[in-house]
């Protein structure tokens, strides 16, 4: 069950609660149960009329966008999901734990998820995120006070500067200090691996783990457009729930027959939904405060997550699932087959490697803004696990120059997990080309 959908955190040396109050109205879309803080006192909320109402004086406090009525008071509220043999009192671990960072940091080493957490031990603030940065984390400063934020403009909104939280770290930080503890990250080696059959069997395998992990109990939908990689989501994902599959484009798009025709191949419904000129720029409008970049693609992007998104709750699921992801780790853009190309494979396999480290900035941050007006973002192509082993794959079992291919090794795990070879091999453009949805963006004056 998601709890909350998203937090702010303050330190100062004076009453911070009316800073806490202006970050929390900066995030009021996320909070769609409402509102819980906690300092000297637990307070819930309904609206931030009720927060204002509120006489509280603190020098440290946490406040949360609720995304359903439960709370635990033993727990840390944690925005995302931490998944891994720890039991099911994660956050209560984290709580008793977040007073030996050191220790917490080494707890979450060997669980995989998608999630960032702040809670206060005394004066210090203890905050961490997942290894790939799936969940957004950001931290701010002014005189005398110090923020952590799951969005930056909640930051912004009390006058400081901002930076993103660098991923896979426990921090522990006071007004004068910051210290951190390394829980786990990406590392690719040279030990590469070659063999063609065992990457394609174990990338299923952990792609698999990955899907069940992330959709158990939950009402899913899965942002659909009908090439390889939200089909083979889709494909694993319908063995195991209830799945409903959302494709969003403009008229005469390639999107708009090639989800239909992906998902009559997959035997799976799917929603439509057509946009007009007139929608697309009143989602730009709705997402543009809330996603750093702010590029024609980013937009194009954030425009049809936002969409999905809302049109997965009208639904009733409260979780879609995407896949960002898989580009990065199978070689999927041009630039990596280019570079293989010109440049060899060590150079491809760098390029794809700061990709993936620096998917927190370039892409996480914008989807999960995008997704949180009215869902929670999933994303199973962004295991640790996966990921971790896509990287140790040698880039020719990605790559193929004289074929001029891609994928290669997810095309094979495809293969033998049953997708239809129609969808396999079926050259796809990137979303925002392919809904020619960027190209609307790019006619409009921003």
């Amino acid at each position: 069950m998601v709890l909350i959908n998203g937090f702010a955190t303050f330190l100062g040396r004076k009453n911070i609660y009316p800073y806490l109050i202006n970050a929390l109205q900066e995030m009021s879309h996320r909070a769609w149960a409402g509102y819980l803080i906690e300092g000297k006192k637990l307070i819930k909320a309904k609206n931030s009329q009720e927060l204002h109402q509120q006489s509280l004086s603190a020098k440290s406090i946490s406040g949360y966008c609720l995304a359903t009525d439960f709370y635990d008071k033993e727990d840390t509220l944690i925005h995302g999901t931490i998944y891994g043999s720890k039991g099911t009192h994660i956050g209560s671990r984290i709580k008793h734990l977040g007073q030996e960072p050191s220790k917490l940091a080494e707890f979450l080493r060997d669980a995989d998820g998608e999630y960032t957490f702040s809670c206060l031990d005394k004066d210090k603030i203890v905050f961490g995120r997942d290894p790939l940065g799936v969940k957004p984390l950001f931290i701010g400063r002014r005189e005398g006070v110090l923020g952590v934020a799951t969005d930056s403009n909640a930051l912004r909104a009390v006058g400081m500067e901002t930076e993103a939280v660098s991923p896979g770290f426990v921090y522990s930080t006071d007004l004068a200090r910051l210290d951190k503890f390394v829980i786990k990250s990406i590392e690719g080696g040279r030990d590469w691996n070659s063999d063609a059959n065992e990457g394609a069997e174990n990338v299923l395998r952990l792609l698999n783990k990955s899907i069940k992990t992330r959709i158990k109990g939950k009402n899913i939908a899965i942002g659909f457009s009908g090439g390889l990689d939200s089909s083979l989501l889709a494909h694993l994902a319908s063995k195991i729930s209830n799945i409903r599959l959302i494709s969003v484009f403009t008229p005469g798009s390639i999107d708009e027959y090639e989800s239909k025709a992906s998902a009559a191949s997959l035997g799976l419904d799917l929603i439509e939904i057509c946009l007009s000129k007139e929608r697309i720029k009143q989602l730009v409008t709705n997402i543009f405060t809330h996603i750093e970049r702010k590029s024609p693609m980013d937009l194009s992007i954030g425009v049809v997550v936002n969409e999905i998104a809302f049109a997965a709750r009208k639904e009733g699921c409260n979780t879609i699932i995407l896949g960002q992801l898989a580009d990065e780790l199978f070689g999927g853009y041009m630039k990596y087959l280019k570079t293989y190309e010109q440049k060899g494979y060590e150079e491809s396999q760098s390029m794809m490697m700061h990709d993936i480290k620096t998917a927190y900035k370039a892409n996480f941050q914008r989807d999960e803004a995008a997704a949180s007006f009215f869902t929670e973002l999933r994303l199973p192509y962004a295991s640790f696990d996966l990921a971790n082993y896509a990287i140790t794959l040698h880039p020719s079992l990605k790559m193929n120059i004289e074929k001029n291919s891609r994928k290669i090794v997810l095309r094979e795990a495809a293969l033998r997990a049953g997708l239809p070879e129609n969808i396999v091999f079926k050259p796809k453009k990137a979303m925002q080309y392919s809904s020619k949805i960027q190209k609307y963006i790019q006619k409009m004056r921003l």
